[in-house]
Order: C-alpha cells, then sequence, then structure tokens
C-alpha cells in the first residue's frame, strides 16, 4: 500500500496567476519601477556619422524597467502643464534594459561558453549579485495587458535615458505600461541599481594573514 501523500509546505504551493503582492497595475502617471514593453529606441549610427552621413538604428526592447525617481517624474508632469515651473522640467527619462531571466542564464562569452553557470545563477536568482536583479513572473492579473510576464533580469550595466516627451509620446503610439513594483520591492530594486552605481574601484582587496 502506497504511503499517504505528503501535503506540500505552504510557500510551495502552486500560486500562478494568483496575486504575488510584488506588483501592481500601472495607474495614473508613469512611476519608477514600471515594467515598459515594446520601448523602441533610436540611435545615431556612428559609422555614418564618422563618414559625414546621418543614419539612425532602431532598437526595440522587449522590457525595460523605470528608474528615474517617480518624485522627479511628478515635478515633470506638472511642469508641462500651463503655468508650471520650467526649471522643473525632467530632461530625459533613466531605464535598465530587462531581459528573459532564461536568456541571461545561458549568455555565452565569445568562445561559447556559458557565462553564468550554476555558480553564479544562484546569486542573481536570489539578487546576491550586485550587477543584476532578478523578477519573478508577474500574474495575468497584475500585467495590463492581461498576459502576463515572464521571469526578467536587470543588469545593472545595462541602462540608458531617452527623453522625456520622446517617452511620453512612445507610450501614447507603440510602448505598453504593462506592471509595476509595490514596496518595498520598488526600493529594494531601486537602492541595489543606484549601489552599484556608485561603487568603488580599488586597486587592490585588502589582505588576510
Amino acid at each position: 500500500m502506497d504511503p499517504p501523500e505528503k501535503e506540500p509546505p505552504t510557500d510551495l504551493v502552486e500560486v500562478i496567476g494568483q496575486p504575488s503582492g510584488i506588483y501592481e497595475l500601472p495607474v495614473g502617471m508613469i512611476q519608477q519601477g514600471e515594467l515598459v514593453s515594446g520601448l523602441v529606441q533610436q540611435l545615431l549610427n556612428v559609422d555614418r556619422l564618422r563618414e559625414g552621413g546621418l543614419e539612425v538604428d532602431e532598437v526595440t526592447h522587449s522590457f525595460v524597467v523605470i528608474v528615474s525617481q517617480s518624485c522627479d517624474l511628478e515635478w515633470d508632469r506638472a511642469a508641462r502643464q500651463p503655468g508650471g515651473e520650467l526649471d522643473k522640467v525632467l530632461p530625459n527619462v533613466m531605464v535598465c534594459e530587462a531581459h528573459a531571466a532564461m536568456d541571461v542564464k545561458d549568455r555565452k562569452n565569445v568562445k561559447g561558453e556559458v557565462i553564468n553557470n550554476s555558480k553564479i545563477w544562484p546569486r542573481i536568482r536570489d539578487n546576491k549579485d550586485e550587477r543584476f536583479h532578478f523578477f519573478e513572473e508577474v500574474p495575468g492579473s497584475e500585467d495590463a495587458a492581461g498576459e502576463g510576464i515572464p521571469e526578467l533580469v536587470v543588469d545593472f550595466k545595462r541602462y540608458f535615458s531617452m527623453p522625456t516627451d520622446e517617452l511620453y509620446l512612445k507610450l501614447e503610439l507603440v510602448a505598453k505600461r504593462r506592471s509595476r513594483l509595490k514596496s518595498p520591492y520598488l526600493e529594494h530594486f531601486s537602492s541595489r541599481f543606484f549601489q552599484f552605481q556608485c561603487r568603488v574601484a580599488t586597486p587592490r582587496q585588502h589582505l588576510s594573514k
């Protein structure tokens, strides 16, 4: 006679499709910690520019995360209204690229070797590696598109800025606001990003006897 099956631990119960407690639907003005899909970035072709020509290349980002502070974005919105304070206008919005976690996990170097091997990946997944930030999947109920978003990883070296008015226009035409980090997950992500940017390179490590 087979032994009775044990109930799984509460923290391991299947919760796919259920509210995560990490994300919420984006409403109102755009804020820090928002996940945006389909953002198109225009880049000057440097080779053509060097030759005296002008050519623009387009890069479509599957997902990006807004990094600029919500308070700055709020001041910017108010400043763009009639009679607004022009010194509060935010010229650019900073964002981080976000890639499918499996793509990051399986990323290879020029020799074809997997970079993020079994020793590194658990640190990335658990947000213990200072360069990366891992996001669990977003359930459909917390995705404005209703589709759900797969696990993502942000590489803190992969960030860029976009003119604010250009970002607003693209959000109207092409890019989509999908989900938003809730507190304290928002602050966790934000603090880790800026800590990485503030790191200090030293000539060597401390010695120990």
